[in-house]
């Protein structure tokens, strides 16, 4: 059920879903606010209370990347094939300089996520990477073999993405742009 809720005097809608949680969590996805809550609970409006700086900043944030966005012209239209290659490239010079060997590959659309790698070492990548530019396809790979080194995102994981991206954080920017481009487009 979508809800709406006005902070700061803004309009913010939501979505709650109960799982098999333990805890309560928050969540974006593509540009919506999405609460998950254990399965009998119901507090969604304390929790918006008790993170509304966080929403207010995340909503801020996915707004003006929405915008800029709207202005990014997709410049690539591989084929799966070339698609391919190139990934199958990538990967193969960053496995021998993260020292590391992934399982088998995969690519397959996927809905929330760039990349994964799984706990067998197997890496899926999300088909919409065959329109992003090379530089991109190529962190989200070194990206995702770092896993293999440090599974979590902590602060080893990302000295180990600061070996090669100083400037990771403009990567990061750029494919939260181009997620909302490409998802957004339906001749896609």
């Amino acid at each position: 059920m979508v809800k709406t809720i006005k902070i700061a005097d803004r309009p913010i809608s939501y979505q709650v879903l109960n799982r098999k949680v333990k805890y309560p969590r928050l969540e974006f996805k593509t540009g919506g606010l999405v609460i998950i809550l254990p399965e009998a609970a119901s507090n969604d409006a304390q929790l918006i209370q008790k993170y509304r700086k966080w929403i207010i900043t995340k909503t801020d944030y996915i707004s003006k990347t929405m915008n800029r966005a709207a202005k990014t012209q997709l410049v690539l239209a591989r084929t799966p094939l070339e698609f391919k290659a190139i990934a199958n490239k990538l990967i193969r010079t960053n496995s021998k300089e993260l020292g590391v060997a992934p399982g088998s590959v995969f690519i397959r659309v996927m809905r929330s996520k760039w990349a994964s790698l799984s706990a067998n070492h197997n890496l899926t990548l999300n088909s919409l990477l065959g329109h992003l530019p090379q530089e991109l396809v190529a962190y989200v790979i070194y990206h995702e073999l770092a896993h293999h080194i440090e599974r979590r995102h902590s602060a080893r994981f990302w000295a180990i993405i600061r070996r090669k991206y100083k400037n990771h954080e403009r990567f990061e920017t750029m494919l939260f742009e181009y997620w909302f481009l490409l998802t957004q487009r339906s001749e896609i």
